[in-house]
């Protein structure tokens, strides 16, 4: 027996929905920073987008989200997209692909939720005033990195 499922219903839209305006997604975010202590740093390689690992460590995980200064430092105000790899990690030189372009897709991803998982109140954008970034790393319970409370960039 095959089954389907099918989520019907729209989420409202907001007057002020910005689209991409048909700019390039394979490019770095206007709003991204790299954080100093960061283990991944955003660059274009082969005309893609990417987060590249410039650290010593392995991680399978990572996470992009929406960061503000707090005196000095680091606070992390929202999570916008993860990506986890399930049979190997991003090993030091490793690259992150498809991240940033989702990240600079945001507008149709908060509008076609609704459709995608059923849901219209779990993707959002980043609070005005805000910043993208990487906020968080991780390798199967052995170590992790949080962006929150690490330095600002100067």
């Amino acid at each position: 027996m095959c089954g389907l499922a099918v989520a019907f219903g729209a989420c409202a839209q907001p007057r002020h929905l910005k689209t991409t305006g048909g700019a390039p997604l394979e490019r770095i975010p206007a709003d991204w920073i790299d954080l100093p202590k960061a283990p991944f740093v955003a660059t274009i390689v082969d005309g893609k987008a990417v987060l590249v690992n410039r650290s010593t460590a392995s991680f399978d995980s990572v996470a992009a989200g929406c960061v503000v200064e707090d005196d000095g430092a680091v606070r992390i105000v929202g999570e916008l997209f993860s990506q986890d790899i399930s049979h190997g990690a991003y090993a030091p030189g490793g690259r992150v692909e498809g991240l940033l372009p989702m990240v600079n897709n945001i507008d149709w991803y908060v509008a076609n939720q609704g459709r995608i998982i059923g849901r219209c109140d779990l993707i959002k954008r980043c609070p005005e005033g805000s910043n993208t970034a990487l906020i968080r790393a991780r390798l199967r319970d052995k170590q992790e990195w949080s962006a929150a409370r690490t330095p600002w960039p100067k």
